[in-house]
């Protein structure tokens, strides 16, 4: 049977899975040629995940996971960013979230369409019902991000291309930055939204921000 659900940091298994699960993401980075981020930091990255999930409640901090039997198999982590700023006492001072990790637990897994539930719909209801409508995410740079600088151009293929491969369809979203090297890290000016980036540049990265669309808000 395929679930789609909140973990619950009380239930022992939900615990337990996440520890696995996010260790194995860990581990992907060191052992694939491919991997996006550096195995150190994202051992570090993990472990502060985890130490979240216990602490915070689930309106700071959210994992929607999709269950395969009972076994987890595919996670979607957010947080708002005054957690990723680690203030101890969420104050809700700035309506912003963060898609902190998207993993599947088996690359060769599938199901059939019709039977997910898309787990970003758990994390932006959470959010949006809160009053928070926009989000931010790093990703991969496709090529068209490195090889072009106009911005209106990067949105465009933002709206038209990644859309598609995030499933989303109530959002828009926009690029903030695209890091091509080291430095373009190290010189990014915006020190609140650093801590959404790794400290070391292994690949081309973007920073999205991303906004509920007009049609789909509730006042």
């Amino acid at each position: 049977m395929i679930e789609a659900r909140i973990l619950n940091n009380t239930i022992p298994s939900d615990v337990t899975q996440f520890s696995e699960i996010v260790d194995e993401y860990a581990t992907f980075q060191r052992d694939k040629p491919n991997a996006l981020y550096f195995y150190e930091g994202m051992t570090e990255y993990t472990t502060w995940l985890k130490k979240q999930f216990i602490d915070r409640t689930v309106n700071d901090f959210i994992i929607a996971g999709l269950f395969d039997n009972n076994r987890l198999v595919q996670i979607l982590v957010g947080y708002k960013i005054e957690v990723a700023w680690n203030k101890t006492t969420i104050e809700d001072t700035f309506p912003f979230y963060v898609i902190g990790l998207m993993h599947f637990k088996e690359s060769s897994w599938r199901v059939p369409k019709e039977d997910i539930s898309n787990l970003d719909e758990l994390i932006s209801e959470n959010f949006e019902r809160q009053g928070f409508t926009t989000g931010f995410i790093t990703i991969k740079a496709p090529s068209f991000f490195i090889k072009n600088t106009k911005l209106v151009d990067i949105n465009r293929y933002v709206n038209n291309v990644f859309v598609k491969t995030f499933g989303s369809n109530t959002h828009d979203f926009f690029v903030e930055n695209v890091f091509r090297t080291q430095e373009d890290l190290e010189t990014y000016k915006f020190k609140a939204f650093r801590v959404l980036l790794p400290k070391k540049l292994k690949r081309p990265l973007a920073l999205l921000t991303f906004e509920i669309k007009p049609e789909y808000k509730k006042v």
